[in-house]
């Protein structure tokens, strides 16, 4: 057996790993270059014989002319690592004119894993490979090296293979603290351009990983180079050739070369995680994982059975149940599943995961997302808090968690998780809507203006938000613009130029527009509430008979539904002057609510404080009045500032009395849009007496 192919060999008392490039001297683990293993292999080869520079060169460097200073640095760093004298060698002797020979006998090597062919590196032909990495690596800008790891080319029906191993390595390369590494969503986004140079431009990284991967006879292929995004350069670049058991290995030593290429220490040999020993079970989770990123229908249908197949190839795979979890959780709510079904499937299968693997994030995760499915948003946050403990660069967890802290009106703490999955994925459409609503919610809207700007004005939610900002700015033009462009989704077109009437204070032309949304899809809750709250600012308007129709025939309405249509109805009912039932429904639906939108609670809170005190409930009154008070301390405590905020506090703090108080959040209000339209929500029994108000009813 051949030494320099043994997977882990005994040289004198050091451990020698050559898949992981390290040396184990008196129990310290050593990383050292992968060239610099090669040439302690070669030398392990031919133990006790004398083996020439030349022959050295050109078996690590497969011919490629190098100098001989790049050899002479390998040996210095194996002395080094091995703690060996040149005077007094103990590990590597030199021979004069000769070369070098290996004194000390290597244990008997096991099968070899995989080969290496060297590819050349495309670096300038008076720089050396030492000296071009050291130029460039001097030239980098202050701040941690970026990188982005483009899907790995495969032929069409491997295509899934592709993507896992470049996520897989994504994976690894995030955990270092000095590279920042481009989300796998942005990375593996569609483009027409395979120029890395224009890749790495758009990206905005220091350099692009690329590669292929190619099934053949043995195992494997795998093809990969490191690019200068700005020169063009390869920074490194190699070829790895084994069985299927060297599946993981030779992905190791890709993440290992990259953090050694650009000079990143490593407390420890960098691997990727193993999902399995199997990689028949392995190829089918990847096809799993790949169709349900595609959050389809078919997508997902597709998902679950490839899950369900790697279950039943390898059962100890824990990823796989996971990941079967995650599908059916999905399709409650893409596919049409009934929600209860998708917890009695998903439950089960979570808890194998973590039998199988205690320490999984992804089951974690999946926990989290079911819990929060199930309404237990406590337990939620603890499940997630755990995944995102044992996985900090797990996107997804960090955005679910933050839905889970937003679930109980924490938007300080909910924004710090949001932030940080932007920051890990801020390509990814629900991370990047999560964000920056939560950022409008504190009223940082001018940090919001900036991040919508660059963003494609095609994805629906960015349309919604940025038409949102134009509206409450009183840009009336940029709004309606918006509203043209929301071709896909005519009822949304509608419903955004009702609200742009309304603040225009154009009821009639607002109810044109609600009119033909309800003509058009009676069905849509959107237009639905909509049309209840329309009612609540002109209580002489049309009727919208076939959407109230419709949906007073539903016997079974989803739950938000029913209570926001319970809470428009009261409040139209305090605008009629109809106190009594008004107080009754009020303040059953604030006792029913745990936790509801700060905003619309207020509004909630107001109507209530002012039938009360219509009615003449003064012990009530006060009691919800001082109630009021202590959400409104909690909502500011936790960070809510946005203009819709500010507005329904101005309500409720002059419905509890406190005029100055009032003012001074509708001048906060002003701040962040136009105030202009406010006496429309308002309601008439302020009184208008209040000298602070009369600027703003």
């Amino acid at each position: 057996m051949r030494a320099d192919m043994a997977p882990e060999v005994s040289l004198g008392g050091v451990l020698v790993r050559p898949e992981e490039n390290s040396l184990c001297v008196d129990g310290e683990e050593i990383h050292v270059e992968p060239k610099v293993m090669a040439v302690l292999q070669v030398l392990m080869a031919h133990a006790g014989e004398v083996v020439g520079r030349q022959t050295l060169m050109e078996t690590v460097w497969a011919g490629r002319v190098v100098g001989e200073e790049v050899l002479t640095r390998c040996i210095s760093e194996l002395r080094s690592a091995l703690g060996d004298k040149a005077g007094d060698p103990r590990f590597i002797q030199t021979v004069p004119k000769k070369g070098y020979r290996l004194l000390t006998e290597p244990a008997a090597p096991e099968t070899p894993v995989y080969r290496r062919r060297i590819i050349a590196i495309a670096a300038a032909a008076v720089l050396t490979v030492t000296a071009f990495l050291a130029v460039w690596l001097a030239n980098q800008p202050a701040g941690p090296t970026r990188i982005a790891v483009l899907p790995f080319g495969a032929e069409a029906r491997e295509h899934h293979l592709g993507s896992g191993v470049a996520e897989e390595i994504i994976n690894t390369l995030v955990t270092l603290p000095e590279l920042r590494v481009t989300s796998r969503t942005a990375a593996f986004a569609e483009r027409p351009e395979t120029d890395p140079k224009q890749i790495g431009a758009e990206l905005d990284v220091d350099a692009l990983l690329t590669g292929t991967i190619r099934r053949t006879e043995e195992g494997f292929r795998m093809s990969v180079q490191l690019v200068e995004v700005k020169s063009g350069d390869h920074l490194w670049a190699d070829t790895f050739e084994g069985p299927e058991s060297s599946f993981y290995a030779m992905q190791d030593e890709i993440v290992a070369s990259v953090a050694s290429t650009l000079g990143l220490p490593t407390e420890a040999p960098l691997k990727v995680a193993r999902a399995t020993a199997d990689i028949n079970a392995l190829d089918l989770y990847l096809l799993g994982r790949h169709h349900w990123h595609e959050r389809t229908p078919e997508g997902l249908e597709r998902a679950v059975v490839y899950f369900q197949q790697a279950i039943d190839e390898d059962p100890g795979m824990s990823q796989a149940y996971s990941g079967l979890a995650d599908a059916y959780l999905l399709q409650a709510s893409y596919d049409n599943r009934d929600s209860n079904a998708a917890v009695a499937l998903a439950g089960p299968l979570i808890d194998q995961a973590l039998l199988l693997d205690p320490e999984s994030a992804d089951a974690y995760a999946s926990r989290g997302i079911l819990l929060q499915s199930q309404g237990d948003y406590q337990a939620a946050e603890t499940a997630l808090t755990r995944a995102v403990e044992l996985n900090p660069n797990h996107s997804m967890a960090h955005m679910w968690l933050g839905n889970a802290i937003m679930a109980h009106g924490d938007l300080n703490g909910a924004f710090l998780h949001y932030e940080a999955a932007f920051a890990l994925d801020p390509q990814h459409p629900a991370v990047t809507h999560n964000y920056l609503n939560t950022m409008i919610e504190l009223g940082r809207y001018e940090q919001a203006r900036g991040i919508l700007a660059t963003r494609a004005s095609a994805d629906r939610s960015i349309l919604k938000m940025t038409a949102q900002l134009a509206l409450q700015a009183g840009d009336w033009d940029q709004a309606a613009a918006f509203a043209d462009a929301m071709a896909d989704d005519p009822t949304g077109a509608h419903l955004l130029r009702w609200q742009l009437e309304v603040r225009r204070q154009n009821l009639t032309g607002a109810e044109t527009h609600l009119g033909a949304a309800a003509r058009a899809t009676p069905q849509d809750e959107r237009v639905y509430l909509a049309a209840l709250e329309h009612q609540t600012l002109a209580p002489g308007a049309m009727q919208f008979h076939s959407v109230f129709s419709y949906w007073e025939d539903q016997t079974e309405k989803p739950y938000k539904v029913l209570l926001m249509s319970r809470a428009w109805k009261a409040i139209a009912q305090v605008q009629r002057g109809d106190l009594a039932p008004a107080t009754t429904e009020l303040s059953a639906l604030l006792g029913e609510l745990e936790y509801s939108y700060p905003p619309f609670r207020l509004k909630i809170l107001s109507h209530l404080l002012i039938a009360l005190e219509g009615t003449g409930q003064r012990e009530a009154y006060e009691r919800w009045r001082m109630e009021a008070f202590d959400d409104l301390s909690g909502f500011l405590s936790s960070g809510w500032g946005s203009f819709e905020f500010q507005v329904e506090r101005g309500y409720l703090l002059a419905a509890a009395g406190d005029p100055e108080a009032a003012a001074e959040s509708f001048r906060a209000a002003g701040l962040l849009g136009d105030i202009s339209g406010l006496r429309l929500s308002g309601d008439p029994r302020i009184p208008e007496a209040a000298e602070p108000l009369q600027d703003f009813i």
